[in-house]
């Protein structure tokens, strides 16, 4: 096992970055400087699952109603199979008037988050967290409160979400499981966060990784736990993980029985494996969904009829495969690459990311831009730098590429990075 890197020097609070052009003008710009051979270890599509083929029946034999806009809360055939898969996946009885189908996960976050605040009004947003968060939030008037997360192995605690509400809190937005992190909040941790939080604070609850779990019994697991910043020193005699537990924020507040609004989202981008649907569910708590309703008639409209109607017959007829089986070889893989790279790794439990950091002892940071530009131009791959997470000094790494790919794009990472942390490279402009 490598040696831990030595203690950070991050800043307190991790502040939203001010990236122009965000992931989409770094790719571009990467795969400018190395058009042959660049391997994308940044990508967020998963790996593909069979389609059903009543999505195509359903389209060709809907196609006509394309012609008429959708209502703004979606079609009902659509909300009626998403309220169905969340009645069986909460064990609450679950109505189609609680459900609004909507662009995606992040144009659903857009609609709650629109539904829900008023001009200044706080979100609590842990950090690391996913890139575009920060962002929405201060567009619809809110402003980001950013939990940092990294001294608790990434994981929100009660105590962190009772020092960071205010007055003008007015929301919490959970990702869980985690991106970019791979963590997985159990039934009891999050029960704990809601009941750290007044009533009054929403939840919107974003769930679209709800189906990648490594469960204990199907991960096959190396045992790899990577000591680091970011890390939970794990107790003698464990395995230095819990056991994913996950259970949907929806299920959790009921149990609560607070009268809290909640707003849970999905996406059939990571659910079906089909990010160009742009399509996704966002379940709401009693009298919520009608808000969401009239939010999406003045800020984004339903999704259009024919993707609407392939994610109602996809709910409806989900393929019975094993979703990870893919991807628990690949991450045995990075970890092992990573772990002899001198990467500090906490193995996820969910997702199909690997969140990787490493202090270059005063050198360039890794997850800056310029950090990922460099490694593109010198090794051939590319990584999400983690400034856009709330964190300079990691990098998200996709396992949704080939094996051969990952193996090869993980051993150009860590060779050149390598020679970084030894003086043999120089980055300029990274952030330090």
């Amino acid at each position: 096992m490598p040696t831990a890197p030595r203690a950070s020097t991050r800043a307190a609070t991790p502040v939203a970055p001010r990236v122009p052009g965000g992931m989409a003008a770094l790719r571009l710009a990467a795969r400018a400087q190395r058009a042959e051979g660049l391997i994308d270890l940044s990508r967020s599509e998963p790996l593909p699952l069979p389609l059903p083929d009543g999505c195509a029946r359903a389209v060709a034999e809907g196609f006509e109603r394309a012609r008429v806009y959708s209502p703004a809360a979606g079609l009902m055939p659509a909300r009626a199979a998403a309220a169905a898969r969340a009645s069986a996946r909460t064990g609450l009885e679950i109505g189609a008037e609680r459900v609004a189908i909507v662009p995606g996960a992040m144009a659903g976050l857009a609609v709650a988050l629109r539904a829900l605040l008023q001009p200044g009004d706080e979100v609590i947003v842990p950090a690391p967290y996913f890139h575009s968060y920060p962002g929405q939030v201060a567009m619809l008037g809110g402003r980001p409160r950013i939990v940092d997360t990294r001294a608790d192995g990434g994981e929100l605690t009660p105590a962190a979400v009772e020092a960071a509400v205010t007055d003008r809190t007015r929301a919490l937005l959970l990702c869980n499981p985690s991106n970019p992190a791979g963590i997985v909040l159990p039934r009891d941790r999050v029960a704990a966060l809601l009941a750290a939080l007044p009533a009054r604070v929403a939840v919107i609850a974003d769930e679209v990784y709800a189906d990648f779990l490594y469960s204990r019994d199907s991960r096959e697991s190396s045992g790899h736990i990577v000591a680091g910043p970011l890390t939970r020193v794990p107790e003698p005699g464990t395995s230095g993980r819990r056991e994913a537990g996950y259970a949907s924020v929806l299920a959790v507040a009921a149990d609560e029985d607070a009268g809290r609004e909640v707003v849970a989202l999905e996406t059939a981008s990571k659910t079906a494996a089909m990010p160009g649907w742009r399509v996704g569910s966002a379940v709401a708590s009693d009298g919520l969904a009608p808000r969401l309703a009239q939010a999406a008639a003045t800020l984004s409209g339903a999704p259009g009829t024919l993707a609407q109607l392939a994610w109602a017959a996809w709910l409806e007829e989900p393929p019975a495969v094993d979703r990870m089986a893919p991807y628990r070889p690949r991450l045995r893989d990075a970890l092992e690459a990573l772990e002899a790279g001198g990467f500090a790794v906490r193995e996820p439990a969910g997702t199909y990311y690997v969140w990787a950091s490493a202090d270059a002892g005063g050198g360039p940071a890794l997850g800056t831009p310029e950090t990922a530009l460099e490694l593109a131009r010198r090794a051939g791959v590319l990584v999400w730098p983690g400034i856009l997470f709330g964190d300079r000094e990691s990098v998200r790494i996709s396992l949704s590429v080939s094996r051969r790919d990952l193996r090869e794009g993980l051993g150009r990472l860590t060779d050149s990075w390598r020679e970084v942390r030894e003086g043999d490279v120089s980055i300029s402009g990274s952030g330090r």
